[in-house]
């Protein structure tokens, strides 16, 4: 967009001309049409006109030049063409009354607008001048609240328009109608047929009869255009040519969503949308299936919204869902007459069957798929669907093709989601794709060239829910735009960077953002009754706060439930110094692949156990802080089903060996995990702090998995042996992360030692509740916990030490920190024949047991949940443990009975 200085304005040929014939100076020349013309070929008709059309709007073009001087019998195309242009420019400007100038001669605009409507048959207009033509219909219906707009738009839009229509589709809406309106579609039925009589061209070229149908059909043809793909070696006259034919379908159909969200325009302009069945050709054309029909999608899915929308288009009523529910069965019924009278034997299970069996769409489509094309044709003939096509021109499959058919059938049956339900599934945190979809969001630079999937606020709403329903729309999009300048503000004062390896790494740092440590998610609650959705998703992220200090370093320790995160996956592409693409998206320039936003639910004890935990950390933790999160209900289930979409081989945790989320179905609960995938990865959070928060942070993740244990393909050899470090190695590589981590986490929970004391003590008792998932699906003798690791004990003796060169022992103590004061043989623990296990202390140092000295050479009893404090908590596997002792007893007691 240009801006010219002052001397640049002053100097300019545009304001030359101004001086000469329309600034008011005393000796100023007289209106010349040539000069009209001139300056619309060389200056309105150029490919980027935005700058010289802002100095005509400067210069009082339109008020000083153009409308004093038009004459609707004797003006040309390019002046009315001119003043188009100039209406259009005041609107983007957002002028205070841009109809001012008109105001004066209301009947003079009238003859003005007439000539407007007529303007596509003097001659044909270019795909620009048609945009250009079609921006002025959009404003002109936006301003409604002008009297002397309304009476000329209305006209347009009034009862007339059913003649174009069905006819017996007309007579149905009729029927429904005031006596009133009634006779006046009997009169209006009547005086068309004796024009039709007479063949005389007034009627013909009535455009409160063809106008909008005129368009319309204009407006399918260029999508049938559009279906051919771009040519890659397409010039750049063709490229142009075809955005600009892109940019037209956007337009007609942001008008059409204008006349359908505005109830003196919906009310009879709504059967005519329906009859011509835009929705179901834009839908199904070739066009909308590709990346560059993005914002037509959009748009389209918005008519498709209004089109729908619960309110009666005579009287303005808002439908209540009693009134709504019985017009969906009246139609469900009317088509299930219409099947039994035509087609008893193909459609009688649809006759025949109840509304709730057959509403669905896909339940619809099953019983629909046994008519032929001619069958199905003839079924929405007969429920006035279909009239001959008005594109007599146009091959009969391209316009009435099985799929279309099927599709208007369809449309009209199935049972629509409400908007409340619709507003229900909508995540509470826009995710990466509506961040930076700038149809929706639009950037700071927008300037209003092109149209936005937004919905408008002006004088006219068609109930009051839909006002609210707007506003709650645009307030989340705004929303969203202050989320993104945080977010994107934040991602690039941490400069990422991808390293030599491939990784990522931060070289910079921002007040409210971290990378993460660690994340996982630890829960997916099953859905509510009645719900699609998961009940609840829970995760838990961790971040390092060792490198932060003072005020920055205050904020993220104070963050509180109902705060807010927002998690994002950075993949930088770029190399160390390297810069950006300045005109490349925001995502692309540095990598960022995904962004999720959770709510901080409480402290990480809170999720892990319900019961008592020591606040005594070791430095270490203190700088590693958990929290954990929530993540609402549609983003939880929007990840759940793109599980199977993600590629496992983008890093998604930071430094952490990556596998694929297994999620355990009810039918197969045992399903083992996908093949196993490694990677790094680097992740940034970043965070978003709404006003009355203390603080955000943010972590990196988008898929949601359950903790479930995986069967393990071990040899009867594997399990009697004694390598468990090798054994804890198989665990890892055979069972999900997250589970491994929940239990290390809770591992780690539940060993704290003091800070500061030398002396090891015991911290906490072990809870009963606390069960480990592997004591039941591992088959093993006893568990020992340790602060970082766990060991299952399958055979009747295990070696406890420490590991040297020389020395292999069993459980290698070395692995829970600093060992060097326990022997290479610490202790042994073993099940005796009696059925009871015992330590015994072969090391230098003494041992304790539930703060007992066990001396060396010693040995004690070790019962459930004892805590052993050289590093483990030995818990037995009760039941397994007394099914042993019954067999001993009874063996025992056989041997005795056999002995006397």
């Amino acid at each position: 967009m240009f801006a010219p200085t002052v001397e640049e304005i002053v100097r300019d040929r545009l304001t030359q001309l101004s001086l000469q014939y329309w600034a008011g100076a005393p000796d100023q020349l007289p209106f010349d049409p040539k000069i009209v013309d001139d300056i619309y070929t060389e200056e309105l008709s150029a490919p980027n006109p935005f700058s010289r059309i802002m100095l005509l709007e400067l210069a009082h073009y339109l008020e000083a030049f153009l409308w004093p001087n038009f004459d609707a019998d004797k003006s040309s195309v390019a002046h009315v063409v001119s003043i188009l242009v100039m209406v259009n420019e005041k609107f983007r400007e957002n002028v205070s009354a841009p109809w001012a100038c008109f105001q004066e001669d209301e009947a003079r605009f009238g003859r003005f607008f007439q000539r407007v409507l007529g303007l596509r048959e003097e001659r044909q207009l270019s795909t620009r001048e048609e945009a250009v033509y079609l921006l002025f219909l959009i404003n002109s219906f936006q301003s409604l609240e002008n009297p002397m707009v309304r009476s000329e738009c209305l006209k347009l839009v009034y009862l007339p328009l059913w003649l174009s229509v069905a006819e017996g589709r007309a007579e149905q809406e009729v029927r429904s109608l005031p006596p009133r309106i009634q006779e006046r579609w009997k009169k209006l039925k009547t005086a068309s047929k004796k024009k039709t009589k007479k063949n005389t061209k007034k009627n013909a070229n009535d455009p409160a009869r063809t106008f909008i149908p005129g368009l319309l059909r204009h407006f399918l043809d260029l999508l049938d255009l559009l279906e051919t793909p771009p040519a890659d070696n397409a010039d750049e006259a063709a490229q142009e040519e075809r955005s600009a034919r892109v940019a037209y379908c956007e337009r007609l159909v942001e008008w059409l969503i204008d006349l359908e969200s505005q109830l003196p325009t919906r009310r009879f302009f709504h059967l005519v949308l329906q009859d011509a069945h835009v929705v179901e050709r834009c839908r199904l054309s070739a066009f909308a299936k590709r990346p560059e029909a993005s914002l037509f999608q959009q748009l389209v899915d918005m008519l498709a919204a209004f089109a729908a929308f619960d309110v009666n288009n005579y009287s303005g009523e808002a439908l209540s869902d009693e009134q709504a529910t019985a017009f969906h069965c009246r139609r469900i019924h009317a088509l299930q007459k219409a099947a039994f009278k035509l087609f008893p034997d193909e459609l009688r299970a649809l006759a025949m069957s109840n509304i709730g069996a057959v509403q669905a769409r896909p339940s619809l489509a099953r019983h629909l798929a046994a008519l032929s094309p001619a069958q199905l044709r003839q079924l929405a003939e007969h429920l006035h669907l279909l009239h001959p096509p008005p594109n007599t021109g146009a091959e009969p499959d391209a316009v009435e093709s099985t799929e279309f058919l099927l599709e208007v059938l369809l449309t009209h049956h199935e049972l629509r989601p409400s908007q409340l339900d619709k507003v229900n599934q909508l995540a509470l945190y826009p995710n990466e794709e509506i961040l930076w979809d700038e149809n929706a969001v639009p950037a700071a630079t927008y300037t209003g060239e092109h149209c936005l999937a937004l919905p408008k606020l002006n004088l006219q709403f068609l109930t009051f829910y839909d006002y609210l329903l707007r506003n709650f729309n645009l307030f989340r999009l705004e929303a969203t735009y202050a989320i993104r300048a945080d977010v994107e503000d934040a991602v690039r004062r941490m400069n990422p960077r991808r390293t030599p390896s491939g990784q990522t790494a931060f070289n910079g740092w921002a007040r409210m953002s971290l990378p993460i440590k660690n994340f996982r998610i630890t829960a997916v609650r099953p859905p509510r009754i009645g719900e699609k959705q998961p009940a609840a998703v829970e995760a838990e992220v961790m971040w390092n706060l060792a490198d932060t200090q003072g005020p920055m370093r205050h904020e993220w320790e104070e963050l509180r439930e109902h705060d807010i995160l927002y998690l994002l996956v950075v993949k930088s592409p770029l190399a160390p110094g390297e810069q950006p693409a300045a005109d490349a998206p925001f995502r692309d320039q540095y990598g960022v692949t995904y962004c999720r936003g959770a709510e901080a639910s409480s402290s990480i004890e809170d999720v892990v156990r319900k019961g008592y935990l020591t606040n005594h950390f070791t430095a270490e933790e203190i700088k590693a802080r958990w929290h954990a999160i929530l993540y609402d209900q549609p983003t939880a289930e929007a990840c759940a089903a793109r599980l199977a979409e993600i590629e496992f081989d983008l890093p998604l945790l930071a430094y952490l060996e990556q596998r694929p989320p297994h999620v355990a179905s009810p039918d197969k609960p045992h399903e083992p995990p996908p093949a196993e995938v490694k990677n790094t990865a680097e992740v940034d959070a970043s965070s978003h702090a709404p006003p009355g928060t203390s603080a955000a942070a943010s972590s990196a993740s988008t898929s949601a998995s359950t903790s479930t244990s995986v069967p393990l393909s071990f040899t009867t050899e594997e399990l009697d042996g004694l390598r468990f470090s090798e054994m804890e190695a198989k665990l890892l590589a055979a069972m999900p992360h997250s589970t491994l981590d929940f239990f290390s986490r809770i591992a780690r929970k539940e060993a704290y030692w003091r800070e500061g004391e030398r002396v090891q003590e015991q911290i906490l008792r072990v809870e009963n509740e606390l069960k480990l998932i592997t004591e039941k699906k591992l088959k093993m003798l006893a568990l020992l916990r340790g602060r970082y690791l766990r060991y299952e004990m399958k055979s009747k003796e295990i070696v406890l030490g420490r590991t040297t060169g020389d020395a292999v022992v069993d459980v290698d103590l070395s692995e829970e920190g600093d060992a060097a004061k326990i022997s290479r043989r610490q202790a042994v623990i073993k099940l005796k024949r009696d059925g009871e296990f015992y330590v015994h202390n072969v090391g230098r140092a003494t041992i304790f047991v539930n703060g007992r000295s066990v001396p060396t050479g010693k040995r004690m009893h070790l019962t459930h949940c004892c805590l052993v404090e050289i590093a483990f908590i030995f818990e037995i596997n009760r039941s397994l443990h007394a099914k042993l002792k019954a067999g001993l007893t009874a063996i025992t007691t056989s041997i005795g009975a056999a002995t006397t």
